[in-house]
């Protein structure tokens, strides 16, 4: 199949005679499907998959946010791991308070999303879903880690307040300032506005944290002091410092993984992770977004420093159609993707190795393939992801606790 966009770019650019064969081959040989029923995975592309993962200590899935089937192959690959490999760990780009609070198993986290619905970064059914899942399979105390920064602020001045009553101590300024913030998050209308990302609140924040008697403070820092940070970053943001504020979100998420990992070190010799954030996060080297050493580069390393390995999945939507979550024929930057959609189907989930890919296009074989400004598009691609799994006709995740508010 080939488009206009196709023949376009090949004419602006046009390959050495036999290359674009010689991609297609490739691309040909290391393409597998992946067959879900239900809630598990099988087909050529599993086996290959695990197979890859064998020894590795961190399994890294970079994705397209709130989608139905992302989620769904996180919790179905996570189920492999922990079987197979003992992995006992999600990392996830969640809100580090909401993770906290459900390493409690008798918090039910439906109603947790629906008291505080700006409690969880990501809020699908299908994100909600896959972190029960991950909770009921795994036997640590701890096993979902939020690696990201507070999206909401309500949940974790209640646990603060909730242990110092389990002390016999109470804070009526903690009480009201809890109460105004809860009223604010309410209502997910992110098209409105965000507590944390819009409104100055530093005065509120701190107030909430002094109002808790100084003896206590370094006990109940776990739940105040990501509200300090995370509005650190919202402010840069905000006041338009971007790298700034980007580069202290991606050092956080290294912090945050760290220490996560360091506690469950504590009880484990080297714990095995699976990693879902957004694609950018987990590049190998820089975020692309915004030139800052990723989250997956630090885990990688930390993965090379153990002895061990990593294995990285870009996760991508794909359809035919010209819906937001279409990356293959809109934008000539990304056209290479298309070639990968030729050997795929929008009725199949197809993986890709993108190893031999890697090494390939490094010796110089492959670079006559591309135009020039497909390049560093294609190096980050197979250069930051060890795989690449198209699914076909994806869809939007539903999010029936906030009436479809993402």
């Amino acid at each position: 199949m080939r488009t206009a966009l196709h023949m376009v770019i090949m004419l602006a650019a046009p390959p050495v005679v036999g290359q674009p064969l010689l991609l297609d081959s490739l691309l040909a040989r290391n393409a597998y499907v992946i067959e879900r029923n239900g809630s598990t995975l099988s087909g050529s592309g599993t086996a290959y998959l695990m197979s890859a993962c064998k020894e590795a200590q961190f399994v890294l899935i970079g994705e397209n946010h709130n989608t139905k089937e992302i989620p769904e192959f996180t919790a179905a690959l996570f189920g492999l791991l922990n079987t197979e490999y003992g992995f006992e760990h999600l990392a996830l780009e969640q809100d580090p308070a909401m993770m906290r609070i459900l390493c409690d198993r008798e918090r039910n986290i439906r109603s947790l999303a629906e008291n505080y619905p700006s409690g969880f970064t990501f809020i699908t059914d299908e994100e909600l879903g896959m972190i029960e899942q991950v909770r009921s399979v795994s036997k640590t105390r701890c096993p979902i880690w939020g690696c990201d920064q507070s999206f909401g602020a309500a949940h974790a001045l209640a646990e603060m307040a909730s242990s110092l009553r389990a002390r016999g101590l109470a804070s009526p300024e903690l009480d009201s300032i809890r109460e105004v913030i809860r009223t604010k998050e309410r209502v997910r209308d992110l098209g409105s506005y965000h507590y944390m990302s819009e409104l100055h609140k530093r005065d509120e924040l701190l107030a909430a944290e002094a109002s808790v008697p100084l003896a206590h403070r370094d006990r109940l820092a776990p739940w105040s002091a990501p509200l300090l940070l995370s509005d650190s970053i919202y402010t840069l943001i905000r006041e338009r410092s971007y790298f700034e504020g980007r580069r202290i979100r991606e050092e956080y998420m290294k912090r945050r993984f760290l220490e996560e990992y360091m506690t469950a070190s504590e009880h484990q010799d080297q714990p095995k992770v699976l990693l879902k954030f957004g694609n950018y996060h987990l590049y190998d080297g820089f975020n692309p977004g915004s030139s800052v050493g990723s989250l997956g580069a630090f885990v990688r390393q930390l993965a090379f420093m153990n002895g061990r390995t990593t294995i990285a999945i870009n996760a991508l939507i794909y359809r035919n159609d010209a819906s937001e979550w279409d990356y293959f024929a809109q934008d000539p930057a990304w056209y290479f993707l298309q070639r990968f959609a030729d050997h795929a189907s929008v009725e199949q989930w197809t993986l890709f190795d993108l190893r031999p890919l890697r090494r390939a296009y490094y010796e110089g074989v492959l670079e006559p393939c591309l135009p020039v400004a497909e390049r560093r598009n294609w190096e980050n691609l197979v250069h930051g992801y060890d795989m690449l799994l198209l699914i076909g006709n994806g869809t939007d995740g539903k999010a029936t606790i906030t009436n479809g508010e993402y």
